[in-house]
């Protein structure tokens, strides 16, 4: 696991670093909603600076992008932040 997720007083933190596939980043978008403090968290920091290599398939992040909707049923005022300069981590924002 190349990922640790850390409840914050506002919010979760999720760091990555090393090798990141497409299997860690879907186990690490379904672990979110599972925090018991979810429904109040005001965001979801997603920090990508410590990665080398990013290997997540388009139909990864399209179900990434597909569970973020449902997050904001649960909870519509989170706010999600991807925090990187990885060209192709940034490219899946586009």
């Amino acid at each position: 696991m190349s990922y640790e997720t850390i409840r914050e007083s506002g919010g979760i933190y999720q760091r990555f670093w090393g090798a990141v596939d497409s299997l860690e980043l879907y186990d690490s978008l379904k672990e979110i909603p599972k925090d018991p403090c979810f429904a109040s968290a005001k965001y979801v920091i997603k920090d990508f600076l410590g990665v080398d290599v990013f290997n997540a398939k388009v139909k990864t992040i399209v179900e990434g992008l597909a569970l973020n909707k449902v997050w904001k049923n649960t909870n519509p005022d989170i706010v999600v932040a991807v925090v990187t300069t990885h060209e192709e981590i940034i490219a899946t924002g586009q």
